[in-house]
């Protein structure tokens, strides 16, 4: 398995077929199973794999170290996506709806990816989840259609939520506990983004929008970044502030997906 256009290039050796598999499904479609000849690949060996925990041997730096496989690859792909000034990483998720493209922030356990699924099955064009690249000089997010990867807890919302009819394969080895879900109506190209939401769950039962101030805006977007926080890079996100951010506190999911679809 190789990582075909990130800088450096990667290949992955692993014996076990249950890691490559959730490793295919998180990075997707970065993963290529057939390298490319004209490449030289840095290669990269399991070693350990304890308590769900996967480790590999060295690193794209001199001195070997332990490192978890997860956040070695996605450093990997980090690298890749700043090496050009005015591309940002941010942790969240995106649909579109029409022209409009909704990018969506998020911590963990705020129902971010659930969020995602729910949208994809009523009508949405899947763009990403977990991961978003933004290219901030022209406003747009670009398409990284990888597998969603739910926890049980947003499974079993969406499972009583469409009456167990909802199509997931499970993934499970050892710490890793995980529903896969690829939606079918995907958005293949750059959209340019209308809106940036903050996703807060809550147990008010009506959904309410709170606009972020001007003042207010570079700092909420900080606190996602998956890139490197550096004056270099400081320009993107006061450029993605123009774009307007707003945070949507919300119970229900419906009331999320009606009001994106009277959006404008």
């Amino acid at each position: 398995m190789t990582i075909p256009h990130v800088s450096p290039n990667l290949e992955i050796f692993c014996r076990n077929e249950r890691i490559m598999d959730y490793i295919y499904n998180m990075f997707f479609p970065y993963i290529s199973e057939v390298p490319d000849e004209t490449k030289i690949y840095e290669k990269l060996f399991f070693y350990k794999d304890q308590q769900g925990e996967l480790y590999v041997e060295g690193t794209y730096k001199k001195e070997k170290s332990e490192v978890g496989i997860i956040p070695y690859i996605e450093d990997y792909l980090l690298v890749n996506a700043v090496l050009e000034k005015g591309y940002l990483m941010l942790h969240g998720g995106s649909v579109a709806h029409n022209e409009f493209a909704f990018v969506f922030l998020a911590d963990s356990m705020m129902g971010k990816s659930t969020m995602m699924t729910h949208l994809c099955m009523n009508g949405f064009e899947y763009i990403t989840d977990d991961r978003l690249l933004i290219d901030t000089v022209n406003g747009v997010i670009l398409p990284y259609n990888k597998t969603i990867m739910l926890r049980p807890e947003g499974k079993k919302v969406l499972y009583e939520k469409y009456n167990h009819s909802f199509p997931t394969t499970l993934y499970h080895y050892g710490k890793i506990n995980r529903e896969f879900y690829f939606p079918e109506l995907c958005r293949k190209k750059a959209t340019k983004i209308s809106k940036i939401f903050i996703l807060e769950r809550r147990e008010e039962h009506k959904l309410r929008i709170e606009t972020i101030k001007n003042s207010e805006r570079l700092q909420e977007l900080l606190k996602y970044s998956l890139s490197i926080r550096s004056c270099r890079y400081l320009c993107d996100y006061v450029s993605l502030c123009d774009i307007g951010i707003e945070k949507i506190y919300y119970f229900d999911l419906d009331e999320v997906s009606n009001f994106l679809k009277t959006y404008g």
